[in-house]
């Protein structure tokens, strides 16, 4: 499977929004807190600490509800975007999710690759 990242006001293709404000149904797996998200934009919570803090929480989503991280690998395609508002390139939980995802996948006997920016 291939996994894309897009900003959402960019992407024309279908996406899976990753957002705390707007994400829904298996996006929310992926989704920061708003504490997180706040913490960044305030300049309260430095990238190292937003990191540590996102991957304990996927962590602890992911032993409560593997198989919705699963669902998330085996779409009815073999492509899977996610997205959230973050502009194209800056650091952005989308593109720690999808190293994530990749290493469940790997555990699982899923091939996950990058395909970039989807546009």
């Amino acid at each position: 499977m291939i996994i894309t990242t897009g900003q959402i006001s960019r992407i024309s293709v279908p996406y899976l929004d990753i957002t705390v404000k707007s994400g829904q149904g298996v996006g929310r797996l992926l989704a920061p807190t708003w504490d997180m998200v706040m913490g960044v934009k305030r300049g309260t919570l430095s990238q190292a600490d937003y990191t540590e803090f996102y991957l304990n929480l996927l962590r602890t989503r992911y032993r409560d509800n593997k198989a919705g991280f699963i669902q998330l690998l085996t779409p009815d395609s073999s492509e899977l975007c996610v997205s959230c508002y973050c502009r194209p390139h800056s650091f952005c939980h989308r593109y720690i999710a999808v190293e994530v995802l990749q290493k469940i996948g790997q555990a699982h006997g899923i091939t996950v690759e990058y395909g970039g920016e989807a546009i």
